[in-house]
């Protein structure tokens, strides 16, 4: 059984996973940081981040006010999700105890992603989504696959 705990964004073990990431260094190649957002790695919408105890993986989920993404997408956005090297659990596990806190945390709700099939190191990208149930719903304007799952208790 996978244990996740809420952890805080700016934990030193979190934000060096975040760091690893692919989104991050590509944003960071996209908005260069100022000092304002020099400490953050997320947005201004409501943001939970999870961890299990040995900070081996982060899974962060935005919730951004409904009608408020460019791309038209509502419910909670699986932003970023990285597994270290270290970590022993297996990527659709992960997503499934991932999907049963953010519930307990804000409730049910319609849940997406996009998985950059450029960035990741998988010849299906997003099969971890998949094998968690997920599905493909469409593609971004960037050619992302996009996609969904409705979350309930």
């Amino acid at each position: 059984m996978i244990v996740l705990e809420r952890v805080k964004p700016t934990e030193p073990a979190i934000l060096e996973m975040v760091r690893a990431h692919y989104s991050h260094r590509d944003n960071i190649e996209k908005r260069p940081r100022t000092k304002r957002t020099s400490k953050t790695w997320w947005s201004n919408a409501r943001l939970v981040v999870f961890s299990d105890p040995e900070r081996t993986l982060v899974f962060a989920w935005q919730w951004p006010k409904d009608g408020m993404r460019k791309d038209g997408q509502n419910g909670f956005n699986n932003t970023l999700f990285h597994r270290s090297q270290r970590c022993p659990y297996l990527a659709s596990n992960i997503i499934l105890a991932a999907e049963i806190v953010v519930v307990d945390h804000w409730g049910e709700n319609r849940a997406y992603t996009y998985v950059d099939s450029e960035k990741v190191q998988s010849i299906n990208p997003g099969y971890c989504y998949k094998m968690a149930g997920w599905k493909q719903i469409g593609i971004s304007k960037s050619g992302k696959p996009l996609l969904e799952k409705i979350l309930a208790r």
